[in-house]
């Protein structure tokens, strides 16, 4: 049966962000979740070199575990392709949802923006905060904020050559409301050698949460084609 690493996004964990994946799919796929440093039950807390800390305990959890595929959602879709770049011996391929190799300038105001907001959500919206602080501890605030200067100040972005230079598999399953995950799923189209596109039609920025049938149908349709091979 496929091993799938299951990477979340920002102030989730691989439960709360994968959920429908891990009940409905569970006879389909060995799953492996990973709470991302200062994310759930992990005792690792988050540092400010948030990448390499973060790609070094994916890469530890694989030699522990064996071979399998990444499947991403957002912050874990960057560091699924950064793997991608440099792969550990046990990744097969990597299934990324919610991805863009790079921050369009357009959206550059928008992301000073949403970290400001998740730095002062306390005062914003105090019952998430309170989910935050429940799911990720009292340090919740210093994750928020290495990941978010990450993905704001030194976001990990993706050129032409080096999109060029993954030999491994690569799916990109991308929903289709946000015109600017439409463009990067065709970038990284057009530029990965070993690529399929699978667009989530009226899905954003979280397809497999967004519309999980759709989402899981093309998995198990995935797991009979390119994951099996």
């Amino acid at each position: 049966m496929t091993r799938l690493y299951v990477l979340h996004g920002l102030m989730g964990t691989a439960d709360t962000h994968f959920a429908p994946q891990l009940s409905a799919l569970a006879a389909d796929f060995t799953f492996v979740p990973i709470d991302l440093p200062g994310h759930g039950f992990t005792t690792e807390p988050a540092s400010d070199d948030y990448l390499q800390q973060a790609t070094d305990a994916i890469r530890e959890r694989m030699a522990q575990e064996g071979p399998g595929w990444i499947l991403g959602l957002s912050l874990g879709a960057t560091l699924a392709m950064q793997l991608a770049l440099d792969p550990p011996v046990e990744l097969e391929g990597v299934i990324v949802t919610g991805y863009s190799p790079f921050i369009p300038e357009a959206m550059e105001p928008l992301m000073h923006e949403q970290r400001d907001y998740f730095l002062n959500i306390d005062q914003h919206a105090p019952d998430i905060a309170l989910q935050f602080e429940q799911l990720h501890g009292p340090t919740w605030k210093t994750t928020a904020r290495a990941v978010l200067d990450l993905m704001t100040f030194r976001f990990p972005t993706m050129t032409e050559t080096m999109l060029q230079s993954i030999t491994l598999p690569v799916v990109i399953m991308n929903g289709t409301n946000e015109n600017y995950e439409v463009d990067a799923a065709a970038f990284v189209t057009a530029h990965v050698p070993n690529v399929t596109a699978l667009p989530i039609e009226g899905a954003g920025h979280t397809a497999n949460l967004d519309q999980p049938e759709r989402f899981n149908e093309l998995l198990r349709k995935m797991r009979q084609s390119v994951l099996s091979t």
